[in-house]
């Protein structure tokens, strides 16, 4: 492919960024310099022909905009200009370098200015914060996203260009290689386009210090918002989970009284069970001495009954053996008895 056709990729970012490295990691192997120090590493503008995915590209290293310099400061922005001059159809790599977690200031200040003059087309802006730390809190992506949307100027920031590299051991292979196989993606997924430059890059010390200074206290704002957000929170979950004791106080409270009511209504049961078993008991208890009053009422009829008919039949055979012997009497009377019987009659007359 002729140099006039082939688009760039243009690595920007502030010194000791990490963007040496990365341009190592895109074209998969050590072709510009870098070590993870505060110096500055790349002093002049790297570039290479390389095949990063579906793109036949021009890979360029470019110094950091910001130094402590002004002659310094002048030499980086004329090596950016001549960069996007080379290349203007070019896909833009923009590194942002966190320190302790936190986004430097300097690094917005620079990606502001460098907008400013160039208005970076979104279709092929890549934004990195590269080298954040493995024990880093669950919301930090999203807080630095929201950093960030509110922060850079001119462009909008979201989760399809901005993105989060962890910081690895440059030597291993491994990592270095997951790493590029993360990358190389989403490289091939953007489009080269013509950043054309618009105005010059401010870069005065005094000019970049204000700048600095105001992203200091719209940090500094936002952090406070952040805070007072948190604390917001914080007293929504606090109330919440108040509520939500208070809730499940009185669910166990509800639960405890339906079992207590549950145990006093089975004791009821069981009392009204036991007081039916009692009342059955002595119902039968009852039927039963009825039963035995009756029995033995029936056996003294039926004794008096037996002793009526025999003292009945015991009179009836006093009565007729007393008959029997009338009867006897009366059919023979001994002689003597007769002859005594004429003498008294003569006696007394």
């Amino acid at each position: 492919m002729s140099d006039v056709y082939r688009p760039g990729l243009i690595t920007l970012g502030n010194s000791g960024v990490g963007k040496s490295f990365l341009c190592d990691i895109l074209v998969g192997r050590d072709a510009f310099s870098h070590r993870f120090n505060a110096m500055s590493v790349t002093q002049v503008t790297n570039s290479i022909d390389a095949a990063i995915g579906s793109h036949q590209i021009t890979v360029f290293d470019i110094p950091g905009l910001i130094e402590a310099e002004q002659q310094r400061i002048e030499v980086n922005k004329k090596e950016i200009d001549k960069a996007f001059a080379q290349r203007p159809n070019c896909i833009i790599i923009f590194v942002f370098g966190p320190e302790n977690g936190r986004i430097k200031n300097k690094d917005v200040v620079a990606f502001n200015a460098i907008n400013e003059a160039y208005a970076f087309r979104p279709e092929s802006l890549i934004l990195v914060v590269n080298g954040i730390p493995k024990d880093r809190p669950d919301d930090y992506e999203q807080t630095t996203l929201t950093l960030l949307q509110k922060l850079l100027k001119g462009v909008s920031v979201n989760n399809g260009n901005l993105y989060f590299t962890q910081f690895i051991e440059v030597n291993d292979v491994n990592e270095r290689n997951r790493l590029r196989s993360r990358l190389v993606p989403i490289v091939s997924n953007y489009v080269p386009q013509t950043n054309g430059k618009k105005q010059d890059i401010p870069t005065t010390l005094s000019e970049l210090k204000s700048r600095e200074d105001e992203v200091k206290k719209a940090q500094a704002a936002l952090e406070a918002e952040r805070k007072e957000h948190e604390q917001r929170l914080a007293e929504q979950r606090r109330v919440a989970a108040a509520n939500e004791a208070e809730a499940k106080r009185k669910k166990e409270e509800m639960k405890r009284l339906e079992r207590e009511q549950q145990r006093i209504l089975a004791e009821q049961q069981l009392e009204k069970e036991r007081q039916l078993v009692e009342q059955k008991r002595i119902l039968e208890i009852e039927r039963k001495a009825k039963k035995e009053a009756e029995r033995r009422a029936a056996q003294v009829r039926r004794d008096q009954e037996i002793a009526q008919r025999k003292k009945q039949a015991a009179e009836q055979a006093r009565l007729k053996k007393e008959a029997e012997l009338q009867a006897r009497r009366n059919r023979v009377v001994p002689s003597w008895q007769q002859d005594t019987d004429t003498d008294s009659d003569c006696v007394i007359s």
